[in-house]
């Protein structure tokens, strides 16, 4: 049975960060110096990474309920501050470290996730979704978008 807390945690923080979006709108300067061929690879990767978030918080059933749930909520808000940070070094000239440092700080609630998901054993699905997910956030986002923005 999936946990409730950590499912409706995680819905709620989604539902922030997608009326951030929505609410701020979406510009060509979001993508820096991005170019337009690495753009729907970024997107599918990062959609692909929210509903397996998502779908750990429902599947997920362990002793850390509470725990998953709060890195999950910390990810999905942290990004919440992703297009302001974009938006202050593209707009106001801020330095990009802020965006870089944005980027990595949202690795850090997912490693988390990984390692408690991992030390608990969990099913291979579960991990599956988690390394996913990893993979996606340091190597897609952090690493390469904070590359190729610059």
């Amino acid at each position: 049975m999936p946990n409730p807390v950590s499912l409706t945690i995680s819905l709620s923080s989604l539902s922030v960060t997608v009326a951030s979006i929505l609410l701020t709108g979406v510009k060509e300067g979001d993508w820096g110096k991005t170019s337009r061929v690495w753009r729907p690879y970024l997107l599918l990767a990062a959609g692909g990474a929210v509903l397996g978030l998502l779908s750990l918080s429902f599947m997920y059933d362990g002793e850390n309920g509470k725990l998953v749930s709060s890195f999950v909520a910390t990810y999905f808000l942290v990004q919440t501050l992703f297009i302001p940070s974009v938006r202050l070094h593209t707009e106001k000239g801020f330095s990009k470290k802020w965006v870089r440092l944005n980027l990595f700080s949202s690795c850090l609630p997912i490693f988390l996730l990984t390692y408690v998901l991992t030390n608990e054993k969990r099913g291979w699905q579960e991990l599956a979704l988690s390394y996913f997910i990893s993979f996606h956030v340091f190597f897609n986002d952090f690493i390469l978008y904070g590359i190729l923005f610059f």
